[in-house]
């Protein structure tokens, strides 16, 4: 009987594993971009990111195209009326907690099913911190598991000191 090792092979390969996996978190979280959300007090202008919060009476007249119980919508403003504008949706966001992602899908919103409207503005101080944060904290990281090269070109195991010449 064969029994499988999880985790198995020499310490360099699980280091070189374990590496792999923090990289790969750093770079999901460096790569984020950071917004923040400001309240509009007029109609969102087209090209304008939005997270519109729906009243009542939008949550029961957008339940059939959202999903039940939809709260917020997150998208960009395509199109604006005096009475209504429309998003590509990015997410909707429901009561229970869950969001769904969407691909630009438009929907078509009066502003009477609207209880709240924001901007959402990215910051791009804030974001480059983070990516640059991100890769200095995997480079540190790559380094210190002797990953990241730089190093003496020495193979492991072999001599320290290239052997004299002509003797």
């Amino acid at each position: 009987m064969a029994l499988a090792v999880i985790g198995g092979g020499t310490a360099a390969a699980r280091r070189r594993r374990g590496a792999a996996a923090l990289a790969s978190a750093v770079l999901a979280v460096s790569t984020s971009a950071c917004y923040s959300n400001r309240a509009l007090l007029g109609p969102p202008d087209p090209g304008t990111l939005v997270q519109v919060r729906l009243n009542d009476r939008g949550r029961l007249a957008l339940a059939d195209s959202l999903g039940p119980d939809p709260d917020l919508v997150d998208g960009r403003v395509t199109a604006r009326t005096d009475s209504s504008f429309t998003l590509a949706v990015s997410r909707v966001h429901l009561f229970s907690g869950e969001a769904t992602t969407w691909r630009g899908e438009p929907l078509t919103l009066r502003t009477s099913s609207v209880r709240g409207l924001e901007s959402r503005r990215l910051e791009r101080g804030l974001t480059t911190a983070l990516a640059v944060g991100g890769v200095v904290a995997l480079v540190l990281l790559l380094r210190t598991l002797g990953l990241g090269g730089g190093g003496s070109g020495a193979v492991p195991g072999g001599p320290a000191t290239p052997p004299p010449s002509g003797t």
